[in-house]
């Protein structure tokens, strides 16, 4: 490790927070309903796509 970042994780918060709402409104409303799997896109940064 030499102090510098080599990649960084961009995570879309609002997309996030939307998503979990929704599932728990969801939820509220059919609670035996099965468990609820969201996938949630990311970005990766690298110095080479900087």
């Amino acid at each position: 490790m030499d102090g510098y970042v080599d990649i960084v994780i961009d995570t879309p918060i609002q997309r996030l927070a939307d998503n979990a709402v929704n599932a728990l409104c969801r939820i509220m409303k059919a609670p035996d309903e099965a468990p609820i799997n969201i996938n949630i896109p990311f970005d990766i940064y690298t110095p080479e796509n900087i």
